[in-house]
């Protein structure tokens, strides 16, 4: 739930997102959640001075997952969350 949260709020605040879909889904042994929005998208390689993404990173590897995003200035972000089903 914590990640949700931050992914949702990270978007509103941070790419000023108008629109997102939020998907939970269990496959192949691993839930997944996806993050997709709307906003103003970024570098995901660049350095980033908030806390946000790492503490979803943090919380993600603490179960034993993996965290993918994919963006780009002008494009939206989509953050997808996979951790093990115990």
């Amino acid at each position: 739930m914590r990640i949700t949260q931050e992914a949702c709020t990270n978007a509103v605040r941070h790419g000023n997102a108008r629109r997102l879909t939020v998907s939970l889904a269990r496959q192949d042994g691993h839930v997944e959640l996806a993050v997709r929005d709307t906003g103003t998208g970024f570098d995901p390689a660049a350095p980033h001075t908030g806390c946000g993404l790492a503490h979803i990173r943090d919380r993600v590897a603490e179960l034993g997952g993996t965290v993918d995003i994919d963006s780009a200035p002008g494009r939206g972000t989509v953050l997808t969350a996979r951790v093990p089903v115990p």
